[in-house]
């Protein structure tokens, strides 16, 4: 594997609440785009790390709960508006991990858009929400349907128990971490019709180099936990050097 590190910069636009501050270096971060429009140097984007982005796709799901309860129970549209595996890849594109910022500062009077520093392809580290990894391990982040309520998320990292207000449960998709071993690349892009609900696995690199002692094992909940819970995830887990492998 090559050493070398690709960045790409990105002109983020301000949230209103600030809580853009949480993008910070090492974690894994996502451009909200058009549904599929292609990319542009000269435009602020929303960007969100993952915990944001799942907690943007729970708000989706919500919303279009409602809309589809003004709409007759057999209405074709109703069946058909939850939003697709391929609606949601083109609206929320993993773009790599944070290298570092410009105008990233504390200062709420700070209105300026933040340049952020991505690295796209090569080394870099990130955190691990994957659990027991080994060099050269294939890195994925899986798209599928998971049972959410709105307390799960806390999207800051200073205060471990500042969670969302939303009290509702949903059945909604989430990006969870999932990984295979360095002899077992795994190819098939397309959905097991076997499955209720289809998923999706998105290769996003591999372990490059992971510190040695710190293996540990991760159920299910646990993954889901630490990408709900940033606080948690940057406080938690451990970094380690991931070769990405994304383009914009």
């Amino acid at each position: 594997m090559s050493n070398e590190t690709i960045p790409y910069h990105w002109t983020i636009a301000r949230w209103t609440n600030n809580i853009d501050k949480s993008i910070m270096n090492g974690q894994i971060v996502f451009l909200k785009c058009d549904n599929g429009t292609p990319l542009l140097k000269n435009k602020a984007y929303t960007m969100m790390n993952l915990p944001m982005c799942n907690y943007a796709l729970y708000r989706d799901a919500i919303e279009q709960q409602k809309a589809d309860a003004l709409l007759p129970e057999d209405s074709v549209q109703r069946s058909a508006s939850e939003m697709t595996l391929a609606s949601i890849l083109k609206t929320y594109r993993p773009m790599g991990s944070v290298i570092n910022d410009v105008n990233g500062d504390s200062d709420a009077s700070n209105n300026a858009d933040r340049v952020v520093n991505v690295c796209i392809s090569g080394r870099q580290t990130t955190f691990n929400i994957w659990g027991d990894i080994h060099d050269g391990d294939y890195l994925y982040l899986k798209l599928e349907k998971c049972e959410v309520k709105g307390t799960d998320f806390n999207l800051t990292i200073k205060q471990y128990n500042k969670t969302q207000d939303e009290q509702h449960t949903m059945h909604c998709y989430q990006w969870v971490p999932c990984k295979a071993s360095s002899i077992c690349r795994w190819r098939a892009q397309s959905t097991n019709p076997k499955q209720k609900f289809p998923s999706r696995c998105v290769e996003i690199g591999r372990v490059f180099r992971c510190p040695r002692g710190k293996d540990y094992d991760l159920a299910h909940k646990d993954k889901l936990h630490f990408v709900h819970n940033l606080s948690d995830m940057v406080s938690k887990t451990y970094l380690f050097e991931i070769h990405w492998n994304i383009l914009p």
